[in-house]
């Protein structure tokens, strides 16, 4: 068996027996394995996109709740327009609606 000129100082350094140091490698193995995985699906569910705000994001309380109360997109597009000053299409509407709730339940 081979072994590393710096892993024979390490043991002889730290007083292990080479047995002892592949004991510890073997039984580290599987946990590093497990720690591996368990990062790669945490970063694997971040959403690294980036969020560029919308025009809406200041109002998005008051749509939604104009939505959940049966109001339709042209309908919440003049009240925008003449509540808000903001001008808008109901297709557009329509896209942060459906945006929000899937990213937000």
């Amino acid at each position: 068996m081979f072994i590393s000129f710096e892993i024979a100082v390490y043991c002889n350094y730290n007083q292990i027996d080479i047995t002892q140091l592949f004991r510890i490698i073997i039984n580290i193995e599987p946990a590093m394995n497990k720690l591996k995985h368990q990062l790669l699906s945490d970063i694997s569910s971040l959403d690294l996109r980036r969020h560029k705000s919308s025009k809406f994001d200041p109002f998005k309380d008051e749509i939604l709740f104009l939505r959940q109360n049966d109001m339709g997109y042209q309908d919440i597009a003049d009240w925008l327009k003449k509540e808000k000053a903001l001008s808008a299409s109901p297709s557009s509407i329509h896209y942060i609606v459906h945006k929000w709730k899937s990213n937000h339940g």
